[in-house]
């Protein structure tokens, strides 16, 4: 399998243009972000990401070998410090996981090696074993409907928390 990326030049700019289009400049996404997550969460609202500053950090940080003491600082500037209450972590095998890839043309990541993705796998577990207490880890070779009931058993715990 090849590199997602050519240079790494290419892997450091893939860290903070994520979420750009042609008109946006950097700061326009972190604006973007912040008043987003501000404005629901300033409300009470729930905010569900399907990534957060942990993928950044083990995709780029474990995945890539890019300083995760350069990535931390800079999701901190992104995100302002917001972080989540709860982090969802479906974990399987990495072959298991790449067995799953959607029919298709795969993405950056999709065509990295399984070295890359086990990296990846070996950063996350480490940022649950850092704060157990934010993350859920989920078998995700369970059936569907066990991971659903897992998750959103933590997930209503929460949210009669916060009432």
């Amino acid at each position: 399998m090849t590199s997602g990326a050519d240079t790494d030049q290419e892997w450091e700019v893939s860290v903070v243009m994520p979420c750009l289009n042609e008109e946006e400049t950097i700061g326009d996404c972190i604006r973007k972000a912040q008043k987003s997550l501000a404005e629901h969460g300033l409300r009470g609202e729930v905010v569900v990401c399907d990534r957060f500053a942990s993928s950044t950090l083990v995709y780029q940080g474990w995945g890539r070998g890019l300083a995760v003491d350069f990535l931390g600082p800079l999701n901190d500037l992104a995100t302002e410090g917001i972080s989540p209450d709860l982090t969802v972590l479906l974990d399987a095998p990495v072959e298991v996981g790449l067995a799953r890839r959607p029919p298709g043309e795969p993405d950056n990541f999709e065509r990295e090696s399984v070295d890359f993705h086990t990296r990846v796998r070996e950063g996350y577990l480490a940022l649950v074993e850092r704060e157990p207490e934010k993350w859920l880890v989920v078998d995700a070779t369970l059936p569907e409907e066990q991971v659903s009931a897992i998750i959103w058993e933590r997930v209503s715990s929460l949210l009669r928390q916060d009432r």
